[in-house]
């Protein structure tokens, strides 16, 4: 008869391959996430300024509605302060 014998399976993950790996990784934080990260900075320095911008716009029409309601409201005269 004869013997079947499993051969050593090596793994991936030994010291040339992790070597290898974490230059990769060394080389996407260097010169690559810089870049991803100036670019997604800027989109949300954008949405930040364009929520304010739609807050401070939506507060003024809020007051402008109040008051124009205020004064139709009113059976009497009144002045706010």
């Amino acid at each position: 008869m004869m013997r079947n014998r499993v051969p050593e399976i090596g793994t991936f993950f030994d010291t040339k391959n992790l070597n290898i790996l974490w230059d990769f990784v060394a080389v996407l934080l260097k010169y690559v996430a810089p870049g991803v990260m100036i670019f997604v900075g800027m989109v949300c320095v954008g949405m930040v300024i364009n929520m304010a911008i739609k807050t401070f716009k939506k507060a003024d029409d809020d007051d402008d509605y109040d008051n124009k309601k205020r004064k139709y409201d009113d059976e009497y005269d009144m002045k706010y302060y």
